[in-house]
């Protein structure tokens, strides 16, 4: 009777263990499906390292930059809490055409020379109805398969 008392401690406590994973996991998924009006500094912060984004760090107020291969991005936040990514390179000139091409042919970025003369790449994330960790993630996403098809088509890097 002993040895089945402990067996039956022994799968009560896996079953334990099972449910507490899978409540954590749950909790993490329910925080990036909620919709929020508006997103902190330190919620992008956390978003970004816990999708492994390095070198995570705040800018000021309502900026974050992060480094991803050596590159690094801005993520903006403005007081209409929309969200803006933003990547930028200098010292390399790219004609207007090749600038207008990718704004014709791709709609989740724009691309522009800036007043120093270097090529930009945006993109915005509006925010009017709320925005959800897991949308929040996936601009982040696109947004970087975005730049490493810029740095090639546009910027002519391999």
């Amino acid at each position: 009777m002993a040895i089945l008392q402990k067996q039956f401690a022994v799968f009560l406590a896996v079953v334990m263990i099972i449910v507490a994973g899978a409540t954590a996991a749950e909790a993490q998924k329910s925080r990036d499906e909620r919709i929020q009006a508006k997103f902190t500094q330190s919620d992008l912060v956390r978003i970004l390292k816990s999708e492994g984004y390095g070198s995570v760090e705040r800018l000021n107020d309502d900026a974050v930059t992060f480094k991803i291969d050596g590159k690094i991005y801005g993520l903006f936040i403005f007081k209409d809490n929309d969200l803006q990514l933003h990547y930028g390179t200098a010292g390399i000139e790219v004609p207007l055409s090749k600038m207008n091409g990718w704004n014709k042919d791709f709609r989740h970025s724009r691309a522009y020379i800036d007043k120093e003369g270097d090529p930009i790449l945006e993109a915005d994330l509006l925010a009017d109805e709320g925005l959800s960790g897991a949308m929040v993630k996936n601009f982040i996403s696109v947004f970087i398969i975005s730049v490493a098809r810029f740095r090639k088509d546009i910027l002519g890097e391999r």
